[in-house]
């Protein structure tokens, strides 16, 4: 039953859409065939075409902005990206590069504080830590009387 109703609401359609069809082909061959004879009546004429136009556009308008606002259509400009978001992402890019290259020039830094800590201070350090072993090696001397022991190569001697 249900797909029976359907079947003849499609046919009324169509028919009713064919009849609407000549009626409009009638009125238009009516408004064709006559002959605007004055400049008052075309005037009025172009008036007619004129306001239809911009009524359907005007409302064709406030179809899409009521859709919008229901939230059935995406706004017009939903989709592209704004100048403010390229510009961050310019900003964010140039500061990604310049953290790169303070990151690399900090490497340098390293490696090149290191050598020269080696260079300089280097062997200060060792003649430091040579004088605190020999320091120990004398006080154990004195208290024990014999030098200790050096301990295997496995336990770091």
């Amino acid at each position: 039953q249900i797909a029976e109703r359907a079947r003849q609401g499609r046919l009324r359609a169509l028919f009713m859409k064919q009849i609407y069809l000549q009626e409009y082909r009638a009125k238009q061959s009516k408004t064709l065939g006559k002959k605007v004879t004055d400049s008052w009546a075309a005037a009025l004429c172009i008036q007619k075409v004129w306001r239809r136009f911009h009524q359907c556009k005007k409302t064709e308008k406030l179809r899409e902005e009521e859709m919008i606002f229901l939230g059935m259509n995406p706004p017009p400009l939903f989709n592209e990206v704004s100048a403010t978001v390229i510009q961050a992402e310019k900003v964010d890019r140039l500061r990604n590069e310049v953290q790169m290259k303070h990151e690399e020039d900090y490497r340098e830094a390293l490696v090149t504080i290191k050598n020269d800590l080696k260079l300089i201070e280097g062997l200060d350090i060792k003649e430091n830590l040579q004088d605190q072993i020999r320091h120990w090696f004398i006080e154990c001397r004195n208290l024990t009387g014999t030098f200790p022991d050096y301990p295997d190569i496995e336990e770091g001697g």
